[in-house]
């Protein structure tokens, strides 16, 4: 597949981890939806709302990476900020099944060079790759996993949460997974 090309179904990616789906219930609420979306991974339920007010997500400001971190230590899992990785280190955790919450530029409100861009913040879950793509669970699109373009996606994964630059930085989150996306469970 060439760099331009789209990639093709969810199947012919051969390093996929096929996180829970959640959409990001307002425009500042992606870091929310990307914790809650990591938290039934590793088999935590919590409420939309709950997990909002305990993360003390703002419209101004969005979910800041410490609390993100702060509600994952409080749900009994393992979490680490990794700043300065290489796309190679992001990508072994893939290999090891460790889905990876990272700030991206996406979504701008007027058209931007993103690469550029630093006003544009937005979480997303890497889940995937292959040869040309970044696999994504993107909060902010509908019941699809999304992709970016290795170089673009290099040139996006920057952001600034309060005071602090987070270049190419993932928040790790680890656990026993629970989620198999697969499995049809009963309704209650």
């Amino acid at each position: 597949m060439g760099a331009l090309e789209k990639p093709g179904k969810l199947n012919e990616v051969k390093h996929l981890i096929r996180v829970p789906l959640i959409k990001q219930q307002n425009n500042y609420s992606c870091g929310i939806a990307c914790l809650q979306s990591l938290l039934y991974y590793y088999g935590t339920e919590i409420d939309y709302r709950e997990l909002s007010k305990r993360a003390k997500t703002t419209e101004a400001d969005g979910t800041d990476h410490r609390n993100i971190m702060s509600v994952v230590k409080d749900m009994g899992l393992k979490v680490e900020l990794q700043k300065g990785m290489l796309l190679s280190d992001l990508l072994s955790f893939i290999d090891k099944d460790t889905p990876v919450i990272v700030a991206i530029q996406a979504w701008p409100a007027k058209p931007v060079i993103l690469s550029e861009s630093w006003e544009n913040g937005h979480w997303v879950v890497v889940v995937g790759y292959d040869e040309d793509n970044v696999y994504m669970m993107d909060p902010a699109m509908l019941a699809n996993y999304t992709y970016i373009p290795v170089e673009e996606f290099n040139a996006r994964w920057h952001d600034k949460d309060q005071d602090i630059v987070l270049r190419q930085s993932g928040i790790v989150v680890k656990g026993n997974r629970v989620h198999d996306a697969d499995e049809i469970k009963k309704t209650r």
